[in-house]
């Protein structure tokens, strides 16, 4: 594979849905863009407590 393939190389080829739970909102409103840059399938959700966290996981199945 030639290094330019591998940028457009998807580790995950079928949608999935993450979770990124952190207290921290400068990094809750950072990660999801790289993420959905390089999985654009992929849908990422966050919380920033652990009830809106609960909140999530009640409401969707998640991958990771």
């Amino acid at each position: 594979m030639k290094f330019s393939d591998a940028h457009h190389h998807h580790p995950f080829p079928q949608a999935g849905r993450l979770l990124i739970i952190d207290d921290d909102d400068v990094l809750l409103s950072a990660l999801p863009w790289p993420i959905k840059r390089r999985m654009p399938h992929v849908n990422v959700d966050t919380a920033d407590t652990p009830e809106e966290a609960l909140r999530h996981v009640y409401s969707h199945d998640y991958d990771v």
